[in-house]
């Protein structure tokens, strides 16, 4: 029984090895088939695709059993469906990657280069290109009330950039800032030396509204002083004619230019004349203003004159012109607007316009002015009476011309004239010192030196000299609109 038992089992152990043995290669035989489809190294049971390590690895695991225990037929089957999965899912999976074309499909969202379609900005882009280059041809405009004979605030503050220039660019450059092209100038060419009775001018041609109308205009700008021109400034009456209705030093510089015009003056009696000017400039204008009223009186309601810090122009006895269209914007604590002296009989042509000075400054300047009225009553004394020194005899104008003048600088003096923030008072200083001294010297009258002693004072000094800039004329009218 024993031996029967033996051999039975003897024999189920053989056909196990026989069943694991023919199990054994069929699936030696499958796994070269899958390595030759999916790339597995049936040696190592390794996949080269990235999913099949692990699934290849468990078939060789399996395959191995029958040499540890038999193994029923059933189990081998898994290592053949793990290679159709491998290969199926291989398959399967390249096929699949075709369908993401389904994302390409996405840019058929062309809709967003649409909306460039959107050419409103492009528009933009263009007119903004258009504009930029229009800019400085869009005047910064020079309003005009309806009326010759009104007074404006914003007229005024338009025309004063025209008083901050010096050098005809610059003249020229803010002509065309404020739409105006230039039709003829004058006078730039000055040496600095030259001490004629004229002033460098310019004139341009533009558009300006008169109320509500738009007109063709003239603007005629008058420079301030320059150079020698300070010569031409204290020689009031440079012929000597006691009877003059005019401070001819200004008044000749007004004839020169209005010649060089008169051309054009009477070709255009509908175009408007705005005529402008600053301190020695101012003084021209002024005197412009009142030749065209009483040469042109039908043009008045035509002509606009706005003028700065205006010295004073003609004698009290010039009232046969009323000059209603000329208009002098004046600081009172300004020195620059009480020469010639009011003591010698003089005045402005036109109306003037008082802003708002500072009182403690204003009650300063007419100290100074009486000082000399006291001590020059008269232009007759100005010119004429002869006082001695050493020898020498000297008029109060032949000292000024002599000693005075020479020692002025045009480039320390300019700096006075135009702007408040180079100011060099350090520079002015000595001459209002020297020249205190030299005058109470020569005439023996002390109060030269009272007037030197007050304005010595360096903070006197620059307080008075930046009463006469452009820029105080700004603010001080700014004041005025509100």
């Amino acid at each position: 029984m024993k031996r029967k038992t033996t051999l039975k089992t003897l024999l189920l152990r053989l056909t196990a090895l026989l069943l694991a043995f023919l199990l054994c290669s069929v699936t030696i035989a499958c796994g070269d088939e899958a390595s030759t489809a999916t790339g597995t190294d049936v040696t190592t049971g390794t996949d080269v695709t990235p999913d099949a390590p692990n699934k290849n690895t468990d078939v060789t695991t399996k395959s191995d059993v029958p040499t540890d225990t038999p193994v029923t037929p059933d189990e081998p089957e898994e290592p053949t469906g793990t290679d159709i999965d491998v290969t199926t899912s291989t398959d399967v999976t390249e096929p699949d990657i075709p369908d993401e074309p389904d994302e390409p499909d996405e840019p058929v969202v062309p809709d967003e280069p649409d909306e460039p379609v959107v050419p409103d900005e492009p528009d933009e882009g263009t007119s903004t290109d258009v504009d930029e280059p229009d800019e400085p041809l869009q005047p910064m405009s020079i309003p005009l009330p309806a009326e010759s004979v009104t007074f404006s605030t914003e007229t005024a503050l338009s025309l004063l950039p025209f008083c901050n220039v010096i050098t005809k660019d610059d003249f020229a450059a803010t002509f065309v800032q404020y739409g105006f092209s230039v039709v003829t100038e004058g006078h730039f060419d000055k040496a600095d030396d030259d001490e004629s009775h004229t002033s460098a001018w310019m004139l341009g041609e533009g558009t300006v509204k008169v109320g509500d109308t738009e007109k063709t205009a003239y603007l005629l700008v008058i420079r301030a002083t320059h150079g020698g021109e300070w010569a031409s400034n204290l020689n009031v009456l440079p012929t000597g004619n006691y009877d003059s209705e005019t401070a001819d030093n200004f008044y000749f510089s007004a004839l020169d230019v209005l010649a060089s015009i008169s051309d054009l003056l009477q070709k255009t009696d509908d175009h408007v004349f705005i005529v402008t000017g600053y301190s020695r400039g101012a003084a021209v204008a002024n005197l412009i203003g009142r030749e065209m009223d009483r040469t042109y009186p039908e043009r008045c309601d035509n002509v606009y004159v706005y003028t700065f810090a205006t010295p004073l122009t003609v004698t009290c006895s010039a009232t046969d012109v009323a000059c209603p269209n000329v208009f002098n914007v004046i600081n009172s604590a300004d020195f620059v607007t009480t020469m010639p002296l009011a003591a010698w009989n003089y005045v402005r042509a036109g109306r003037d316009i008082v802003l708002p000075a500072d009182e403690a400054l204003t009650a300063d300047v007419a100290y100074v002015v009486n000082l000399l009225s006291e001590i020059v009553p008269s232009v007759f004394e100005y010119y004429e009476k002869e006082y001695t020194v050493l020898d020498y005899q000297y008029t109060l104008f032949g000292a000024v011309e002599e000693f005075l003048l020479p020692s002025i600088s045009s480039d320390s003096v300019s700096e006075v004239t135009y702007s408040a923030t180079t100011l060099s008072v350090a520079r002015i200083y000595p001459y209002v010192n020297s020249g205190g001294m030299l005058l109470s010297s020569l005439t023996g009258n002390l109060k030269f030196n009272d007037i030197a002693t007050y304005i010595n004072s360096r903070r006197n000094l620059y307080t008075l000299l930046k009463q006469h800039v452009p820029s105080t004329y700004g603010s001080m009218l700014q004041v005025t609109l509100y």
